[in-house]
């Protein structure tokens, strides 16, 4: 009997159990009173952030369990909706449509006071002083993060630059979606600022072997923060709303209130009082007595200073919400405002979060949204944190008692995460996150796919299969590749889809140069890519040029195999003949050296002859710690000019060129040196203490530190050996970082002094040399003097220079009505430079770029016994 007894119970909690695994399905749509679709409208159980968000159609789809829910219906502008649903079996399918009623709002008491303020005003302050305990509530929490993304081309050329857009066709022709993409995430934060986030699942429409580039960090815009930064699209941040000082930025219109769960929520207009100033427009919801955000419908626009995209849509709704460790039933407090009100232990957090967008750049004008739907928090309360209003009710979250076991669990789990901040690693990519099937996506996303994502997977998905096949990458190829007369003048790729093989040659504006050594000058560089799995590559680069006036060909090859990605590992062999300039910092390209020497008879250019072998290996040792080192043999040989060719021979300014000796340019009957061997070992250290990265399965993303960057090198000079005749040791240090000033822009700096320990035997290639520019042009490299000469003050002792920009990203610019539609950023900083041949050389600099592409300085340099020279620089920042 005891027996039969104990079979039943077992047999009874087996079939409990088994059902309590499984979940009915509640599903529908979402409409307004005129029957049309609510898009991304929230789906959630009541006190909780459980939930589901309609898709672009109105349609939602959550799953219950057994029994009894209230399950609240969102929608900002609208009445939120309660829907009491009974799941009475685990496999029942329930359908439930909802009609939301717009929300009316109390505008009576919408008027202007005596002093002439809209009561909006109130409300923000009480938001504003809430601000900082709002921000620092929470120590820490974790949560599960679903991201979804959608872009699309509204209209595009059929060719760019040469290059023909859809080739692939990764641009649907009848929708215009060319990426689409979910993931699913678990995402921690610890204040102030660490984050942590492990990818899970990832899905993009069209390569199932891609992983989707969707970051929680990238959309989690925090309006409690003063200064909100918007990456991507613009360098300094936006003033949020109720940042300490909006009150100078702002205009606040109370539109009404309303009540909802018998909270009363303020709906007020944001409005810029400067047009140009860098704030958001739009509405955002206040909740009355705790001044709090309910939710925000807020945007940005180009006068506001965003780059790339002409409209950015922030639209956000918060929720009260238990930690998942907390009890299931909130706890009242008494409320310390005395008004009888009951304050309960609950944390509001981010439920849904929407960015829209639209751009529109050269011909291309598209749109697109990320959404990103927070769920199953768990959280940890800072107690320590002070309430600055005391009338406000004090929400304190609760944390429920965990079993031994639990506990354990949590302590793991936490101590692998709090090694995740402390390592650097900012986020990580499962290596299976891209091999989930279809019926994992059906449960996971809680947001529907529309019917035309759903066509946008299926039919790119379909077409994977044929995209990878030989047939079809070789008739891409046939295409892409087909030879056009430009292509003389801007380079030619030939590219091989299947067999994952580019062979480049050089465009003929690089391939064409004069100087006096060579004369007229014919080259070309042809490099040959292999790509391989977990993006492991193979280059050849060969090169050869002809002098006519020298009369000498160079030719050279170097073979690159980049190895392990994730530690950005490489290995190089290089050698053959080359004409290169005394400076390895190539002060002066070849082709503003032709410009100069035929228009202004200015042969800046210096140059010597360099037969080398040269074997390299680069590598990051340990997380922030990066390896660059070379072991060069070279035999260097003297040149001289060998034409006098001027294109205007009978002009009056007509000038003799300078000789090809950098330190003695008038000269020209002798060698600048005499032929000479040299083996030279360079090992550079770069240190970034806590380097922040993304670990992806194949690669790894670094984004820089809190701290400043070290670099550390030496340079050998080897004598003796295989007949080298030089003989010298160098060391260096520097220090450089990026700093953020939010309102005011960002600002870059570089420090480094360096000393030659030993300069025995030298020659003039050997010395440390400093970026100088002599012409008008400039690439407006971060290290570059503008008004140095090339060589003057080379050196082989020891030297400090010293480096300064500040980008002020409008700041300035934006606040004077006739320059502020340039749309053009501002741009300030110093150069410094102090060797043994001149003290305190220093340039001042005032620029203007835009897009950060084209620039314009204006430079005003100075040393001591040397009189002041102003002078103009303007240029492209191609090579930065």
């Amino acid at each position: 009997m005891d027996c039969l007894k104990s079979r039943i119970i077992f047999l009874a909690l087996l079939v409990l159990f088994s059902q309590g695994g499984k979940a009915a399905t509640v599903s529908g749509k979402v409409t307004d009173e005129n029957k049309e679709a609510l898009p991304f409208a929230g789906v959630y159980l009541r006190g909780t952030t459980q939930g589901v968000t309609t898709n672009k159609e109105g349609n939602y789809s959550i799953e219950l369990p057994v029994g009894e829910h209230d399950l609240v219906f969102q929608f900002i502008g609208y009445k939120t909706h309660t829907e009491k649903v009974k799941v009475e079996g685990a496999d029942e399918k329930i359908i439930l449509h909802v009609k939301m009623e717009p929300q009316p709002y109390e505008i009576g008491t919408v008027t202007i006071n005596a002093s002439g303020e809209d009561p909006a005003c109130e409300v923000m302050r009480k938001a504003i002083r809430m601000r900082k305990y709002y921000l620092n509530q929470i120590e820490s929490y974790s949560c599960d993060v679903y991201i979804k993304g959608l872009q699309r081309m509204k209209s595009y050329p059929k060719k760019f630059m040469g290059f023909d857009v859809n080739a692939e066709g990764d641009i649907d022709p009848k929708t215009g979606i060319f990426y689409l993409s979910e993931s699913v995430s678990k995402f921690y934060f610890k204040q102030p600022d660490k984050v942590y986030e492990k990818m899970i699942s990832s899905k993009v429409s069209g390569n199932s072997k891609a992983f989707s580039f969707n970051r929680t960090t990238d959309l989690l815009l925090n309006f409690y923060q003063n200064v909100v930064n918007v990456q991507v699209i613009a360098k300094r941040g936006f003033v949020s709303p109720i940042a300490e000082g909006a009150m100078f930025y702002y205009k606040y219109h109370l539109i009404g209130s309303f009540f909802e769960n018998g909270k009363l929520v303020n709906k007020v207009e944001v409005i810029p009082k400067r047009t140009h100033d860098p704030v958001f427009r739009g509405t955002i919801y206040i909740c009355e007595t705790t001044w709090r955000i309910h939710s925000t419908d807020l945007y940005l626009v180009k006068d506001a200073g965003i780059e790339v995209v002409d409209t950015l849509r922030i639209n956000q709704v918060h929720l009260p919400v238990i930690s998942s460790t907390a009890p299931s039933r909130l706890t009242p407090n008494p409320s310390p405002s005395g008004e009888g009100e009951t304050a309960f232990s609950e944390v509001w957090m981010l439920f849904s979060n929407k960015l829209t967008f639209s751009f529109s750049i050269f011909a291309f004008k598209g749109n697109g949204w990320y959404l990103s739907i927070h769920s199953k928090y768990n959280m940890k309360p800072d107690l320590s944190v002070k309430n600055p209003i005391p009338f406000a009710p004090v929400e304190q979250a609760t944390t429920a008692t965990l079993l031994p076991k639990e506990l354990k669990q949590k302590k793991k789990e936490e101590k692998k995460i709090n090694k995740g901040f402390s390592s650097g690693e900012m986020m990580k990519v499962e290596e299976d996150a891209n091999k989930k099937d279809s019926l994992y996506w059906v449960e996971a996303r809680p947001v529907p796919l529309t019917q035309e994502e759903f066509v946008d997977y299926k039919k790119k998905d379909s077409a994977q299969v044929i995209h990878e096949s030989k047939p079809f990458l070789d008739s891409v190829d046939k295409k892409t590749n087909r030879f056009e007369p430009m292509d003389f003048l801007f380079g030619y790729e030939q590219v091989n889809r299947y067999k994952k093989r580019n062979i480049s040659f050089s465009p003929l504006i690089q391939s064409v140069q004069f100087n006096t050594v060579q004369g007229l000058v014919l080259g070309s560089e042809l490099e040959i890519q292999r790509k391989y799995e977990r993006k492991k590559r193979f280059y050849k680069t060969m090169a050869v040029s002809y002098g006519f006036s020298g009369k000498r060909i160079n030719a050279s090859a170097k073979f690159l195999y980049e190895f392990n990605p994730k530690k950005f590992s490489h290995t190089a062999v290089e050698g053959g003949r080359q004409t290169i300039q005394f400076s390895e910092r190539k002060p002066i390209s070849p082709l503003v050296n032709t410009l100069y020497t035929l228009l202004d008879e200015s042969n800046y250019m210096k140059l010597y002859q360099k037969d080398l072998l040269k074997l390299s290996y680069n590598s990051e040792l340990v997380n922030g710690i990066y390896l660059k080192s070379f072991l060069e043999y070279s035999d260097r040989s003297p040149l001289m000019n060998t034409s006098d060719f001027v294109l205007f021979p009978v002009a009056e300014n007509h000038k003799v060129y300078s000789s090809n000796d950098p330190l003695s340019p008038i000269q020209d009957s002798a060698t600048s040196f005499t032929r000479n061997q040299a083996i030279e070992l360079r090992i550079n250290l770069r240190l970034r203490y806590k380097q922040k990265y993304i670990a992806r399965p194949d690669e790894k993303w670094v984004y820089g530190s809190a701290y400043p960057t070290l670099h550390l090198e030496y340079r050998k000079g080897i004598n003796s050996l295989l007949s080298s005749d030089v003989n010298y040791d160098l060391v260096k240090v520097g220090i450089t970082d990026r700093m953020n000033f939010k309102l005011l822009g960002k600002a870059t700096y570089l420090v480094s002094a360096g000393k030659f320990l030993n300069s025995g035997k030298m020659e003039l290639m050997d010395h440390y040399h400093f970026s100088g520019n002599k012409t008008i042009f400039s690439n407006f490299d971060f290290s570059d003097f503008q008004m140095l000469d090339y060589y003057t003050y080379s050196t082989r002792d020891k030297f400090i220079e010293a480096h300064y920009e500040h980008d002020f990203s409008g700041f300035i610019l934006n606040k004077l009505p006739l320059l502020r539609k340039l749309k053009v950023n501002e741009l300030a900083g110093v150069h410094y430079l102090c060797t043994e041949k001149i003290q305190n050389y220093t340039e001042v600099f005032f620029g203007m770029e835009k897009l950060n592409l084209a620039r314009i300085d204006f430079v005003m340099a100075f040393s001591e016994n040397q009189k002041v020279t102003i002078g103009v620089k303007l240029g492209l920042k191609i090579d930065r």
